[in-house]
C-alpha cells in the first residue's frame, strides 16, 4: 500500500500493453516497479498490483524495503536531470519546494553504474577446470531483443571475477562473457562452499554483482 502526500493525486491501472510501453512506472525506496493495478483505498492511498519488479537493473533493491519509504511516480518528460558529481556518491541529497514539500536521500550513485550481469553459470570440465558464463547488460538498453547482445554502453568491456572459498579468494580481470578457471586455482581455494561473483567494470563504477554458490 503507498499513501500519496496529495489526497487529489490518483493513481490509474493499465493493461499489459501499457505496462510493456512503460507506463506506470514508479520509485519505491531504491527499487523501479510497474504496476498493473492500483485499487483506491481512500484518503490518497492506493494498493497496488500486478507488479513488475526491479526495473531498470534495480532487482538488488528488492529484497531491502521498510515502511515508510518514498514512493514517486516517474514519466518521460516530467523529470528534470540533476547532475552530481562521482565524489558525491554516498552524501545525502535533499530537495524542496516552494510549498515546503521537502525529501532527503542518499546518492548511491547507481545511474553510473552498469547493471549487474545476469545468467550467471559454471560447467565443470573433465579435467577439473570451470568454465563460467554470463550475459552482459547495458545503461544504454534493457528491451530484450532475439539475437542480438545488449549495447555496450561503457568505454570498454570488461569484468571482474572473484572466487572465495575458505581458504583464499582469487580475481581476475576479463574482457568477454566468459572465463575457465583452472583446476588448481580452484584447488587452493579449498574444500567447501565456493562463492563466485561477476561484476561488469564501468567507466565510472563497478555493478553490483551477480552472484553464485557451489558446493
Amino acid at each position: 500500500m503507498v499513501a500519496l502526500v496529495d489526497e487529489n493525486q490518483w493513481l490509474v491501472s493499465c493493461d499489459d500493453e501499457a505496462l510493456a510501453a512503460g507506463e506506470n512506472l514508479a520509485v519505491l525506496g531504491g527499487e523501479l516497479i510497474q504496476f498493473g493495478s492500483a485499487l483506491p483505498l481512500g484518503s490518497g492511498r492506493f494498493q497496488l498490483s500486478r507488479l513488475l519488479r526491479g526495473r531498470g537493473g534495480t532487482e538488488w533493491a528488492c529484497a531491502s524495503h521498510t515502511i515508510d519509504e518514498q514512493f514517486c511516480m516517474t514519466k518521460a518528460g516530467t523529470l528534470q536531470q540533476v547532475v552530481l558529481p562521482s565524489w558525491a556518491v554516498g552524501a545525502p541529497v535533499a530537495a524542496s519546494t516552494e510549498d515546503g514539500s521537502a525529501a532527503t536521500i542518499t546518492f548511491l550513485g547507481e545511474n553510473i553504474r552498469p547493471p549487474a550481469p545476469v545468467n550467471l553459470a559454471a560447467v565443470r570440465l573433465n579435467n577439473g577446470d570451470l568454465v563460467l558464463s554470463w550475459t552482459r547488460r547495458s545503461r544504454q538498453g534493457f528491451a530484450r531483443v532475439d539475437g542480438i547482445d545488449a549495447p555496450l554502453g561503457e568505454g570498454n568491456e570488461q569484468y571482474r571475477v572473484t572466487l572465495s572459498g575458505v581458504s583464499g579468494a582469487i580475481e581476475l580481470l576479463v574482457a568477454e562473457t566468459y572465463s575457465t578457471i583452472a583446476a588448481a586455482d580452484i584447488g587452493a581455494l579449498g574444500a567447501g562452499e565456493l562463492t563466485i561473483e561477476v561484476r561488469q567494470v564501468g567507466d565510472v563504477a563497478a555493478s553490483r554483482p551477480a552472484q553464485l554458490k557451489l558446493s
